[in-house]
């Protein structure tokens, strides 16, 4: 099963009919995709968890983007869009295929290796071995990649996110 990690309802926004103009920074060169085949993967996650993303995430956000978010010069959210639009956003930071691997093999990816928050952990983890465990557990990661993605699917108020993660504290008071 073909699975974007980016939805095609954002993608549909830079595309002529069902067609997009991507770069590849592997080749430095432009090319013309179809839709379909564009930030897709096959089976990346399962069909449930493409059927949840659809119904609980997409299909809304896209009703909030399309009515709302792109048909005014001043927006006005109410707290419900607001945690629709942190969820989408949360979402699809868990599901990039990045996102499937462990630390470094996404620093050398991303090729951020002079990024203050790599070179931050990079210089804690070497004083302080016994912190690599924590962060790699704590980061996302292969091992934790479908787990994520699934509890973040469970997550329906800001006080459940709290709950997710009681060692965080989020104010809901905003």
């Amino acid at each position: 099963m073909i699975t974007h990690y980016i939805p095609r309802l954002l993608l549909r926004l830079f595309s002529t009919g069902e067609h997009i103009n991507t770069y590849n920074f592997l080749t430095h060169s432009l090319e013309y995709k179809k839709l379909k085949k564009t930030f897709s993967e096959t089976d990346l996650f399962d069909e449930e968890l493409e059927e949840q993303f659809n119904r609980k995430i997409e299909g809304p956000f896209g009703n909030l983007l399309n009515h709302k978010l792109l048909n005014s010069d001043e927006i006005k959210i109410n707290r419900q869009e607001n945690l629709l639009l942190r969820m989408f956003l949360l979402t699809n930071f868990l599901r990039a295929p990045i996102v499937n691997t462990d630390w470094d093999e996404m620093v050398k990816r991303t090729k951020l290796h002079n990024h203050p928050s790599v070179q931050a952990r990079d210089f804690l983890v070497r004083h302080h071995p016994e912190l690599k465990d924590v962060f790699e557990e704590e980061m996302p990661s292969a091992a934790n990649y479908i787990t994520n993605l699934r509890k973040a699917m469970e997550v329906n108020s800001l006080e459940d996110l709290a709950e997710a993660n009681p060692e965080y504290s989020i104010s809901t008071s905003l």
